[in-house]
């Protein structure tokens, strides 16, 4: 329900103790109920947006274009700036580096900095060194338990995991502390 124009409220089916966390990610977008199709949504993604969807394939990649629907009035928030974006997943990291030195692409959208021959070809480099940034770019990182999920379902699984588990070991290939 939207009771005015600064509230979104959500009545559920059942008790979902991560709702709030799930609702807080920037991933997370109210979605139509008539166009809800639960496990398979990311098959058909309702395109309310600066953007829409003009292709996906599901773990490989998707290619949007301008959503001619979309308000600018209506959304001030976010902008309608490429004709095209296109988002290719499971890239190899010094290849996307090499891409991004040539000028083939223009993003990294993963954000975590290049690799170390890219790093050090930047740096030995003036011209390179001067068109290089390295903006910061909130983003979550997370490894969740569903604790609808067996064994998480038992408190003390969760707990021996988050005991087990080597902190400096994940966030490492993330960038360390500094990105990770």
């Amino acid at each position: 329900e939207t009771p005015d124009d600064y509230t979104v409220v959500f009545k559920l089916k059942a008790p979902f103790s991560e709702f709030d966390f799930l609702v807080a990610n920037p991933q997370s977008a109210p979605v139509p109920q008539a166009k809800d199709t639960g496990i398979d949504y990311e098959k058909t993604v309702a395109s309310t947006g600066p953007y829409k969807i003009e292709s996906h394939e599901v773990g490989k990649h998707f290619h949007l274009v301008k959503n001619e629907n979309w308000d600018p009035a209506a959304d001030t928030t976010r902008k309608q700036l490429p004709d095209r974006i296109e988002v290719q997943f499971k890239q190899n990291a010094e290849d996307i580096d090499q891409r991004l030195l040539s000028g083939q692409i223009h993003v990294d959208l993963a954000g975590t900095g290049v690799q170390t021959a890219a790093r050090a070809k930047i740096v030995a480099d003036p011209k390179l060194k001067d068109s290089s940034d390295n903006p910061f770019t909130p983003f979550n990182r997370y490894a969740m338990m569903s604790v609808n999920v067996k064994p998480f379902d038992n408190i003390d699984c969760r707990k021996a995991v988050q005991y087990a588990t080597d902190k400096v070991a994940t966030q490492t290939p993330w960038g360390g502390p500094l990105g990770g």
